[in-house]
């Protein structure tokens, strides 16, 4: 599936899941699951309907295990990106090697980000600025840090 299709069904994919919010979308039972597998706006797949109800729940998680996504992050701090591989997909549902290393390069985690001005922090240095790093975050996941009832991924495309 192409970030073509998700960045067209995402007007669709919002109003669907509840503006994207994570304690809704954690709770989602039975009927809510039939009618997300009706909706034509969004991506009809179960396997992926379930990791999105999954892995809000997951957020919902590492909230009260870690505060913030960020610190979460910043706890599992470095790795290789193997290791950031084999934990988001240990963690997460639908997160392989090419999401999750997109999404660390966009944080600056790993080397390689093809966005301008990003920052990129060494697997070996264990001294992110955690304050400065909830702010890189807030870039990539909005809402994860600033309310604590919406996540949504801002997408970057190759230059």
């Amino acid at each position: 599936m192409s970030w073509l299709t998700i960045l067209k069904k995402r007007a669709g994919l919002r109003a669907a899941y509840d503006n994207l919010d994570v304690r809704t979308v954690a709770n989602y039972g039975d009927a809510d699951r039939a009618r997300l597998m009706g909706d034509a706006g969004i991506i009809r797949n179960r396997l992926k309907i379930e990791a999105a109800i999954h892995n809000a729940g997951v957020f919902l998680n590492l909230r009260e295990s870690h505060g913030f996504f960020a610190d979460w992050l910043a706890s599992q701090h470095p790795k290789s990106k193997e290791d950031w591989v084999r934990l988001f997909k240990k963690t997460l549902r639908f997160t392989e090697g090419e999401i999750t290393g997109e999404f660390l390069m966009s944080i600056g985690y790993l080397p390689g980000s093809r966005v301008p001005g990003a920052r990129s922090h060494s697997t070996t240095d264990s001294s992110v600025d955690t304050d400065n790093f909830r702010g890189i975050v807030a870039e990539a996941l909005p809402g994860d840090h600033r309310d604590e009832h919406t996540w949504t991924a801002r997408h970057f495309s190759p230059p």
